[in-house]
C-alpha cells in the first residue's frame, strides 16, 4: 500500500470488499492481488479498473450465481484512494481512482494496484432465502470471463 509515499494520512485509507468470480480467481488474487492494469478489466460500471465496494453485501451482490446460492470467496481490502477522486464512465479508463459517487462511494474503481492491499479471504456457503429474486446485474459476458472462457463481443 503506497502510504507512506503519500504522507501516512491513515484517514484516507478505507476498508473495502472484493468478491472473486471463482475459486480459480481467489488464488490468482491471494498471490498477485487485485488486477487493476489496462486490458485487464473488460466491463465496470464505473470504469475499466479493479473494483471494490464499501460494504461486503453489496460486493455480494455481485455474484453470478443466478440466485441459486453456492459457494464464493470475498476478500478484505485495505484501500488508498487517490485524493482525487473522478465519477467513473462505464468503458472508459479513469484517470485516476473512479466512483460510483466522489463524494459518498459505494463502489470504487482504481487503476493502480499498489492502492490495494488484501488483507484477508473469507470463504463461505452462500444459501439463499428465497425472500427475495436475484437482479441479475451483470451479463454472459461476465459469467464466460469468471468460468475462464474468453470475453465473447456478442
Amino acid at each position: 500500500l503506497r502510504l507512506r509515499g503519500e504522507g501516512g494520512d491513515v484517514a484516507r485509507v478505507r476498508f473495502g470488499w472484493h468478491l472473486a468470480g471463482s475459486q480459480a480467481a481467489a488464488e490468482a488474487m491471494a498471490a498477485g492481488g487485485i488486477r487493476c492494469e489496462e486490458g485487464h478489466c473488460a466491463c465496470g460500471r464505473y470504469g475499466l479498473g479493479g473494483y471494490i465496494a464499501t460494504c461486503a453485501t453489496k460486493a455480494n451482490a455481485y455474484a453470478d450465481s443466478e440466485g441459486c446460492g453456492g459457494e464464493r470467496q470475498l476478500f478484505l481490502v485495505l484501500a488508498l484512494p487517490g485524493s482525487r477522486i473522478v465519477r467513473g464512465e462505464r468503458g472508459t479508463r479513469p484517470p485516476c481512482t473512479a466512483a460510483d459517487s466522489p463524494s459518498h462511494p459505494t463502489e470504487y474503481c482504481f487503476v493502480d494496484g499498489t492502492r490495494l492491499h488484501l488483507v484477508c479471504r473469507l470463504d463461505y456457503q452462500w444459501v439463499p432465502t428465497g425472500r427475495r429474486l436475484k437482479t441479475t446485474t451483470a451479463g454472459g459476458h461476465v459469467r464466460a470471463w469468471r468460468n475462464g472462457s474468453p470475453v465473447s463481443s456478442e
